[in-house]
């Protein structure tokens, strides 16, 4: 433990924008797992398909031609 504090103030010391980077991204990474929104988005993830067993989608043209605005 005595190591990783010694590396850390040694980093601190020469590289503090590497330093203050990493701090933020590891904090960003760990807040976002134990987020209550991620909770929710799991859950509604699970809940809805993201692809259709046809493979067609409802309320979606099947081709362009059948889009009204480019028949002009």
């Amino acid at each position: 433990m005595a190591a990783v504090e010694a590396k850390t103030k040694n980093a601190w010391a020469k590289e503090l924008t590497l330093v203050v980077s990493f701090s933020g991204w590891g904090l960003h990474i760990i807040t976002a797992t134990v987020s209550s929104y991620s909770k929710y988005a799991t859950m509604i993830n699970k809940a809805a398909p993201y692809n259709y067993p046809n493979r067609e989608m409802p309320g979606k043209p099947s081709n362009r031609e059948s889009l009204p605005a480019l028949k002009l």
